[in-house]
């Protein structure tokens, strides 16, 4: 059985399954694995660990201390509140399909553009050359240009991309969502260039930080763990050399890695002390982390990593903001797998920000079982009514097998797949 516990209920001998919160690299190594003794307890609390989770038998523990599956019900159920409030005449415009489907074509394009150029400026710096800003920012307002013509076809290969560990790509997809939700939190184009800027660049101190490193397995030194953690500090000497970078790009490199109790890192700076941009870098660096491979973990399903920062988004970060990401990328992301409470399973295409509940879905399997051929195309907001239509449920990707959510999205026949979904 696996139960969830406080950082001060934890004793040697217990045995690690996962951390709640936004897991630093220095805990990995203590996943499945028995806490040896108090030495170590102190290196969690140190990092800022709060609770985790343990296994113990049946017989052992408080009887009141949480499953993990108590747990995972109670965060859903969060999860779903913030989508409670619906306007049940709040259907996607007329034309939402036609214009989705153009738009994705052009982001197919627009996103290979900007993943080059993040890729160029990468590598630049890291051979020691210096970034090309002119070029980074008519990059950033191409992508600026096709979240306002409809912010869901980026945000859309974001999140169906395919769990790549390269920075860049990291810093793409970074970018892509702060541009998103800067535009839906009503900023004007060109502070949404500048932040989509921002993304782009928030990671460049990466390069300077030995490969061996960055593609480590096993468990980091404390001197490896400082150096990694200088990637910010690497960051904006960089950008020390790039003139006119906006305040922005300051803000979200310095920024990124601090969280709004305090326990972040370059500086433990609190939310009080942190910029209104530092905490949306912050939320949404995170989410990208939890949903891409990494050396030291495999990549999380979009909503199974919405669930999980619900756990810890009360105490690391600002829960407005985290529920207004939310907004931004849908309670049931772009591509998630979903049940239906009459037993069939659809793809989730769509969705709209005033009935997070009722995304448009396309069908997969009818109540029967049956495959769907060319999924039917239903949008469940106006289908608010009709319980059976109801989401219960959603699959993990191991789940999904077969299942390639790109296709599903309008117009999916007439461009192709990017690389990097």
């Amino acid at each position: 059985m696996i139960k969830r516990i406080s950082i001060d209920q934890l004793q040697p001998g217990m045995v690690v399954q996962s951390f709640v919160g936004d897991w630093p690299a220095e805990t990995f190594h203590f996943f499945g694995k028995t806490v040896p003794d108090r030495q170590s307890i102190t290196e969690l609390t140190d990092v800022g660990i709060r609770e985790l989770y343990v296994h113990v038998h049946a017989d052992e523990g408080e009887p009141d201390l949480p499953t993990q599956e108590d747990v995972e019900r109670l965060l859903e159920g969060q999860l779903r509140e913030l989508g409670g409030e619906t306007d049940p005449h709040a259907p996607p415009d007329a034309d939402w399909q036609e214009r989705l489907g153009h738009e994705l074509e052009e982001a197919v394009k627009i996103e290979k553009a900007v993943r080059e150029e993040a890729n160029r400026t990468l590598e630049s710096v890291r051979m020691g050359g210096q970034v090309d800003l002119p070029t980074v920012i008519s990059a950033s307002r191409r992508s600026m240009e096709s979240i306002f013509r409809d912010h869901e076809a980026l945000t859309a290969i974001a999140l169906l991309k395919n769990r790549s560990d390269q920075a860049f790509e990291h810093s793409v997809n970074v970018a892509i969502h702060l541009q998103a939700f800067g535009r839906l939190m009503g900023w004007s184009e060109e502070e949404v260039v500048d932040i989509g800027v921002a993304g782009m660049l928030h990671d460049l101190g990466m390069a300077k930080v030995p490969f061996h490193i960055v593609r480590k397995t096993g468990r980091l030194t404390r001197g490896e763990l400082q150096l990694c953690h200088q990637h910010v500090e690497f960051t904006l000497q960089i950008l020390e050399s790039v003139p006119n970078l906006s305040e922005k790009a300051w803000l979200v490199a310095a920024q990124h890695h601090e969280r709004f109790d305090g326990t972040g890192y370059p500086k433990s700076q609190t939310g009080r002390e942190t910029s209104i941009e530092g905490e949306i870098a912050a939320i949404i660096d995170t989410f990208d982390a939890m949903t891409s491979w990494r050396p030291y973990h495999k990549p999380l399903d979009n909503y199974l990593a919405l669930r999980r920062m619900m756990e810890f988004s009360n105490y690391q970060y600002n829960m407005g903001l985290f529920q207004f990401f939310v907004t931004c990328v849908g309670l049931f992301p772009v591509g998630t797998v979903v049940h239906l409470k009459d037993s069939s399973r659809a793809v989730v295409v769509s969705n709209h920000r005033n009935a997070l509940l009722f995304p448009v879905v396309r069908l997969l399997t009818d109540a029967t079982g049956k495959a769907v051929e060319e999924g039917r195309w239903i949008n469940l907001s106006q289908h608010q009514d009709e319980e059976g239509l109801a989401i219960v449920g959603a699959e993990s990707e191991t789940a999904k097998g077969p299942v390639n959510p790109f296709k599903y999205l309008p117009n999916a026949k007439s461009f192709r797949m990017p690389a990097s979904a």
